[in-house]
């Protein structure tokens, strides 16, 4: 992770320029610092990025820089739940070299030093991964309720997390074959403590967005 933060760290201190879609990100960031909710939350984008830059930008100084550490360290704190779950799968020397193209693979070194919000949505969603690994192997409703949460924060990072609830439902009802009615009961209570984990985040901001807009919608830029 030291190793991690050398060229992260860089990228933000050489910054010399903003993605389009990062001015929309520090224009909620601002408006969750004059403490104007309602605007931040009817931004084009989901709040959850903008608002942990706010949360950090006055130790920061600049809203900017806030924007590029929040990114600097969700960026390489994503190396955590990718060496866990790596290290579980396929062994200790695979998850290092893993790791290793991590640390040094472009677009990811780019996005841990920017303002756009790719490094926190990375970061839950392998964190996310893991989790929902654990919790099918041990069968743990409370993993699963975790997991939940987790995808309600990615969902509210991007639009396509919530995406990610299909995927571990099936992997719950499925992962030990079609015959997915063996342990039917816990397999239930699984997907029910999902579902419930991600609807805490997810059914408010959408009756906001329905609120807002007067449509079914996942975000201000994807219909339901």
């Amino acid at each position: 992770m030291g190793i991690a933060v050398v060229p992260r760290l860089y990228l933000v201190l050489t910054a010399k320029g903003i993605d389009p879609d990062g001015t929309v990100y520090l224009s909620a960031a601002n408006d969750f610092l004059k403490g104007d909710f309602l605007k931040a939350f009817s931004n084009v984008f989901p709040p959850f990025y903008p608002f942990l830059t706010a949360l950090l930008s006055p130790l920061a100084g600049d809203v900017e820089l806030a924007g590029r550490i929040v990114s600097l360290i969700f960026g390489t704190l994503t190396l955590l739940p990718v060496y866990y779950l790596g290290r579980r799968l396929f062994g200790e020397k695979i998850t290092i070299f893993s790791i290793f193209l991590l640390i040094f693979h472009p677009y990811l070194a780019e996005f841990s030093g920017s303002v756009l919000s790719e490094s926190v949505y990375t970061f839950l969603v392998a964190l996310g991964v893991l989790v929902g690994w654990k919790g099918l192997d041990s069968k743990s409703w409370s993993l699963m309720f975790l997991l939940g949460i987790l995808l309600g924060l990615a969902y509210l990072t991007r639009p396509e997390g919530l995406g990610f609830v299909a995927l571990f439902l099936l992997w719950i009802f499925f992962s030990e074959g079609l015959r997915f009615w063996q342990g039917f009961r816990i397999k239930w209570f699984m997907a029910l403590s999902l579902v419930v984990g991600i609807s805490i985040f997810a059914i408010p901001y959408i009756l906001f967005l329905h609120q807002v807009t007067g449509k079914w919608i996942l975000s201000q830029k994807i219909g339901l």
